[in-house]
């Protein structure tokens, strides 16, 4: 199992490029684990409507209730606490 594990915050566009470029492999033994450091609201409903769209199991999303702007550090360290795989 690849568990990947995605910080982010303002760059939808790069997420949608990232989630739809690992939903293209030809392994299907993986999870996403989205981390929102806290993202705004408008983006916030972007992506809701794109994993709705995608709907997949194997993906995660969760938003922090805080910004921590570290660089995406905490949201990181809090979808390895998260992970499930080895």
């Amino acid at each position: 199992m690849i568990e990947f594990i995605i910080p982010t915050y303002k760059r939808t566009e790069h997420l949608y490029t990232i989630v739809c470029s690992i939903l293209a492999q030809t392994n299907s033994n993986w999870k996403i684990h989205i981390v929102g450091d806290n993202i705004p609201e408008i983006n916030l409903e972007r992506i809701n409507s794109f994993l709705k769209f995608v709907d997949d199991d194997r993906i995660k999303f969760t938003n922090l209730p805080v910004r921590y702007n570290d660089w995406g550090h905490t949201p990181r360290n809090y979808g390895l606490q998260e992970a499930t795989a080895e």
